[in-house]
């Protein structure tokens, strides 16, 4: 299974926490057979509104 993580927080905080924690369940869930592709969009030069 492939999983998409989009990471809208500016900085490693209780978001990417909270994501680290839902990936490593995911995998044991899975039995290792999930792949995650992350994007972080704090490390994109993207303007804020």
């Amino acid at each position: 299974m492939k999983i998409l993580i989009i990471n809208g927080s500016a900085h490693k905080g209780n978001t990417w926490t909270l994501v680290e924690i839902v990936k490593k369940r995911m995998q044991e869930i899975s039995h290792n057979k999930t792949d995650f592709d992350e994007i972080h969009l704090g490390k994109i030069n993207l303007p804020f509104c």
